[in-house]
Formats: C-alpha cells, sequence, structure tokens
C-alpha cells in the first residue's frame, strides 16, 4: 500500500486559502476519519472521506497523496500520478510525495518522468535509503548503471551492513562489466548473510563470469545446500560442466533444474542443445515438446525444435518452426540459416539463397547444420 500520510498538524496542510476556519477544522476531522478508515481496511469509506475532504481543500497535501495511494492499489495509476502530482505540488517539501510519485509513474512506463520524482525525493531527504533503492532500480531499467552504483554506495555509506545493497551493487558492476568488483560486493553480502542463498547464487555468477568455473561451481553448491529446489543453479552449474566436458553430469544437472520447476525455460534449452551435440534428436524433440506445452512461442525452444527436425530430415516441420521464430524476432541470424537450410532440404534453392543474402549478418554463422548452408553461397 506504501506509506500513509499523516502529518504533525493536519490543519495546516489545508491550503485552500479561501476557507474559514470552520472548513479547516471539518477537513482536519475528514481527514482524520479517512485515514482511520483507511489504517483499517476499510478502503471504500476511506476513499469517500478523502474525496470529500480534496473537495472542500483541493491543496490538502495529505488527502491528496493518501488518496493516490489508494486509487494506485486498485491500479488507477493515471489517477493515482494525477493525485501524488498535485500532493508534491501543495507539499514539495514532502519526499515521501515525490518517492510515491516516482513508483506511480514507473508502473505508468513513465521512466524519465520516474527518475527525475525519485531524483527530487532524495534531494529532499539526503538519507531516504528506500529513494535512494527505486531511483537505482530506475536508474538500471534506463540503462544507466553507474548512476545506480553511485546511489547504491549512497545506501551502503548510510547502512554499511545492508545486503540488498551490497547485492544490488554487485549486479550493478556485473552490468559495467566489473565481474571483480562485484565478487567484493557479493562475498560481503554472503559474510553478512550466509544462509542467503541468493547472495551465493550471485557470488557463483560472478565466478562464473570471472572464467573461475570451480569457484563458481562451489557457490552454486552452498546455494543448493540452502534451497535445493534453486532451479536457476542447477542450470547454470549444468552449463559449467557442460563447459568441462561432463555432459552426463551437465544433463543430470538441467534435469535436476527441470525437476525443481518443471517451468524454467533455459533449463529445457540447455538440455534440449545438450541432447543434439550428443546426437540424440529423437530424445531432444521430445523435450522440445515437453518446453513448447509450457510457452508455445519461446524463440529458443523453437530455434532448437528446427535444429533437432533438421537433424532428422523434416524439412518442412524445420522450415515451420524456423519460420515461427523469424515471426517473433524477425533478424534471429541462426533461424535465418535454419530456415535456409530447411529449404535447401526441401530443395528451393532460390529461396534459401535469397533468405541468406537479405540476413543482417555481423559475423560467420556457426550455428550447427548451417554452416554447410552458409559455405554454399560464400
Amino acid at each position: 500500500m506504501g506509506i500513509l500520510w499523516a502529518p504533525r498538524s493536519t490543519a495546516s496542510e489545508c491550503r485552500d486559502r479561501h476557507a474559514d476556519p470552520g472548513d479547516k477544522h471539518m477537513a482536519v476531522d475528514s481527514f482524520n476519519s479517512a485515514l482511520a478508515q483507511h489504517q483499517s481496511g476499510d478502503l471504500t469509506e476511506a476513499e469517500r472521506l478523502y474525496r470529500q475532504v480534496v473537495a472542500g481543500a483541493p491543496d490538502h497535501a495529505a488527502a491528496l497523496h493518501n488518496l493516490g495511494m489508494l486509487v494506485q492499489s486498485r491500479g488507477q495509476l493515471q489517477e493515482a500520478g494525477d493525485l501524488l502530482a498535485r500532493a508534491v505540488a501543495s507539499n514539495p517539501d514532502d519526499a515521501t510525495c515525490h518517492n510515491n510519485l516516482g513508483s506511480v509513474l514507473r508502473e505508468l512506463g513513465r521512466l524519465s518522468e520516474a527518475v527525475a520524482a525519485y531524483r527530487a525525493a532524495v534531494q529532499t531527504d539526503p538519507d531516504y535509503v528506500n529513494a535512494y533503492f527505486n531511483l537505482a532500480s530506475a536508474l538500471m531499467d534506463a540503462g544507466e548503471p553507474q548512476a545506480a552504483v553511485d546511489c547504491y554506495g549512497r545506501i551502503l555509506s548510510l547502512a554499511p551492513d545492508d545486503r540488498e545493497a551490497l547485492g544490488e551493487l554487485g549486479i550493478a558492476m556485473m552490468t559495467l562489466g566489473k565481474p571483480s568488483e562485484a565478487i567484493a560486493n557479493f562475498r560481503r553480502a554472503v559474510t553478512l548473510g550466509p544462509n542467503d542463498q541468493v547472495a551465493h547464487y550471485n557470488l557463483a555468477t560472478a565466478y562464473k563470469e570471472e572464467h573461475r568455473p570451480d569457484a563458481a561451481l562451489a557457490s552454486y553448491g552452498r546455494a543448493l545446500a540452502i534451497d535445493p529446489g534453486y532451479a536457476a543453479a542447477h542450470n547454470n552449474i549444468g552449463m559449467l560442466l557442460k563447459a568441462k566436458g561432463d555432459f552426463e553430469q551437465s544433463a543430470h544437472a538441467f534435469r535436476a533444474a527441470l525437476s525443481a520447476n518443471p517451468g524454467h525455460i533455459p533449463a529445457h534449452v540447455n538440455l534440449i542443445s545438450l541432447l543434439l551435440e550428443q546426437k540424440d534428436p529423437e530424445t531432444a524433440e521430445a523435450q522440445c515438446r515437453s518446453a513448447l506445452e509450457i510457452d508455445a512461442d519461446d524463440p529458443g525452444v523453437l530455434s532448437n525444435l528446427g535444429a533437432t527436425l533438421l537433424e532428422l530430415r523434416r524439412w518442412q516441420e524445420a522450415a515451420d518452426s524456423y519460420g515461427q521464430v523469424l515471426r517473433l524476432v524477425a533478424n534471429d541470424v541462426p533461424a535465418r540459416l535454419g530456415l535456409a537450410a530447411a529449404l535447401m532440404g526441401l530443395h528451393q534453392h532460390g529461396k534459401a539463397e535469397q533468405l541468406l543474402r537479405r540476413a543482417p549478418w555481423t559475423s560467420t554463422p556457426s550455428t550447427p547444420g548451417c554452416v554447410a548452408c552458409w559455405a554454399m553461397f560464400w
């Protein structure tokens, strides 16, 4: 629901310059009644009373704020944004109003305006940790990880042992391509919260990005010791074991991920790819069909199904699968290559060549089953 605002002097928030003292006292009484109903959970009566206050005192910041939070909880985002903007205009020195306005603007998809609102919140109250978190998260969404790093640094200057800030700072460092710095923050988070499986997972992933597979495997193992059903950890273990050439244990890890969470699509995709590399297209096809029952439009699964059908020389079905990928992701080069290979199998050489010549190439392809198709024309 967010923070409800109950100012020390409710009457001082009644900013209608034309209201007489009786009107102000009425607004105070109505606001206090509305706040009590809001806190007790009677939102319908609270809304009626807040609207009564705002009708008589259009600049009553506390009523505007709380009514905005109430309608936000009901999904009425546009009205919530309007009400909170009015609350900010009425009382620009209240950081909570700026922060909550930012959250509504973010829900509305108005990211740059949300960032501005969060900035106003922390400028108004430089020690407002929650607003710094919101600002940092919005900056990450806006593609400004360095600015987010600065926010997390400010949080940690206020709360040095905040594990969430350490974890988010580590993720921002990873986004900046600085795994060593990320590792330092994740290690600190693990030290502060040794039973936090997410902290161990993040540390493992940073080790993985720094090409330290043994350290990564150990940290993923610690995450699984805390939460044996952590599907993403099983999946990443599978990827590391595959890179080491341990295909049997890699497959076991992918299957463990799917046992923990049958809907974990990355594990489906990775297991299918492994099965194709092991020249087991029949099992790979069954795995593809299982994954597509969960998400019929996942490009990775559909692309792997196309590759599987190429291996099985079922050209038209492969073409259909790759065509579906390209309808979802028009510039998917591996899918374009796969479709061209299927068309070659169907003896539609002209269409295959035309398809390849229109492709947005950025590098020489390496997709299994498609390199020969490339080489035929280049």
